[in-house]
């Protein structure tokens, strides 16, 4: 096939610049390919394992071929993502490296890993934006775990709000299953949409009274206002009201002394910016001493206080 005659062209190739360079520079040069990589069948298996690594993913390290590129306040790179979880006294109590650059689908691993560590069940999850979604508060409500994590768009609101026809300004009246538009309109549901790439599943809400309205053209470009509610926007409403309140904001910010900190030392104070291992398995394995470490210096630090 397509792999087997590049793999064949490269070992050929190879061959024919070592008899060159034998004839020029006899046997002292030093620099030679390693004595593994003159083995054909060993170097036809490292070729073949990189090229099909290429195939599947189009651009590969070829220092760690486990990293991906991930996106970091250097630009993207190719690197792992850690995770971390810890209890408000910031002792680490899960932890793990992945290569998906995206938090999202985190929270319910380390969650999980929290539980069987501790052989304590969950009651609170707080977590910052980018652990947040849909499906994850849905998981968080069917184990009767109450999040404390805000959505990506909750600090918008206000901005948002000044617009009088932002989305914000419809009040969904849930008794009736409407919405009520700024200038007092009703919006009745007129079907469903599925979001297959982002599973997600709609109501679309909208009314003929646009036609009349003297400010439509403020309101929408089409012929009439459309509002689409996800199936499970209860969920994150209930959310958005918990961090409202005295009670959740005081312990949200909690969250700032706990986990905070614990990038903060690894980070800051033992200089861990990148590891000396390569491969998934041996990262995560580096990682989790690094956690070790910090929670070893975090209880002496506590007991010699004490």
């Amino acid at each position: 096939d397509e792999i087997e005659q590049q793999i064949q062209k490269i070992i050929t190739r190879a061959e024919e610049l070592n008899l060159q360079e034998d004839k020029e520079h006899g046997d002292s040069r030093g620099d030679e390919l390693p004595k593994e990589l003159r083995q054909k069948e060993r170097l036809k298996s490292k070729i073949q394992q990189v090229l099909e690594h290429i195939k599947e993913e189009e651009k590969i390290n070829f220092t760690d071929v486990d990293a991906h590129i991930i996106k970091d306040k250097t630009g993207f790179n190719y690197s792992y993502n850690c995770q971390a979880g810890t209890t408000l006294e910031g002792i680490i109590v899960s932890a793990y490296v992945t290569t998906s650059a995206s938090d999202k689908a985190q929270l319910l691993p380390l969650i999980e890993q929290t539980q069987q560590n501790t052989n304590q069940r969950i009651i609170n999850a707080l977590a910052d934006s980018g652990y947040s979604s849909y499906e994850v508060y849905e998981k968080l409500e069917e184990q009767n775990i109450i999040a404390y994590i805000p959505d990506q768009e909750a600090h918008l609101q206000a901005e948002r709000k000044a617009d009088l026809f932002d989305r914000s300004n419809f009040t969904y009246d849930e008794p009736n299953d409407q919405y009520i538009c700024p200038q007092g309109k009703q919006l009745h549901f007129e079907r469903t949409h599925h979001d297959k790439k982002h599973n997600q599943k709609s109501r679309i809400y909208t009314t003929a009274d646009c036609l009349a309205c003297s400010l439509k053209s403020q309101c929408t470009k089409g012929d009439k206002r459309q509002i689409h509610r996800e199936l499970r926007e209860s969920l994150r409403d209930k959310v958005r009201q918990r961090l409202d309140t005295p009670q959740g904001k005081a312990l949200y910010r909690k969250r700032m002394h706990s986990i905070e900190p614990v990038w903060g030392n690894l980070k800051e104070n033992k200089k861990i910016r990148r590891f000396n291992l390569r491969g998934k398995e041996k990262v995560n394995a580096e990682f989790l001493l690094h956690c070790l470490s910090h929670n070893i210096t975090k209880i002496y630090k506590h007991k010699t206080a004490a």
